[in-house]
């Protein structure tokens, strides 16, 4: 009895003092770590139309290449951070700029979602690099003016079909 008890108290040590830090750095299954997935998967896009305004007083020498990459034309390298915009009600759109986030370089965009009327009042006074929007809810809060601005780039996106 004494020999059982033993070894059950040195398999139960070996146990915790190997397997679980050994658990604790395998990685867990479906789970990527830093070294074999380094890339976060890029969703689908949404279907739907998209209107995406840049701020061209804040990227003058980079809107172009900008309005490339949210085309998903191939662009090279973009040297510059990006600060975007979205509506809190505006589903689509929020979907289509966590897909344009996946895209880029990590902290290289950050994602703002706010109430659609703080995103109209930022987008008049020209504090804005670029909004990310569907077409519906540009209607809604009639980005018609926003858009007329001269530093307003506006790209127009068709979704998947």
């Amino acid at each position: 009895m004494k020999v059982l008890r033993h070894f059950c108290a040195v398999a139960l040590g070996l146990l915790l003092c190997l397997g679980v830090p050994a658990a604790v750095y395998l990685p867990a299954a479906g789970f990527a770590d830093a070294v074999s997935g380094a890339t976060v998967p890029v969703p689908e896009q949404p279907s739907g139309e998209f209107v995406v305004i840049l701020n061209r007083e804040k990227h003058p020498d980079t809107a172009e290449q900008w309005s490339d990459f949210f085309l998903e034309k191939p662009v090279g390298v973009i040297m510059e951070d990006l600060h975007c915009l979205t509506a809190a009600g505006d589903a689509a759109g929020n979907e289509l700029a966590r897909r344009y986030l996946a895209r880029l370089a990590e902290h290289q965009m950050t994602l703002r979602v706010e109430n659609g009327l703080l995103v109209v009042s930022r987008a008049e006074k020209g504090r804005y690099d670029a909004i990310v929007l569907s077409r519906e809810t540009a209607e809604a809060f009639d980005y018609s003016a926003v858009c007329a601005r001269p530093e307003a780039l506006v790209i127009e996106i068709g979704g998947a079909a």
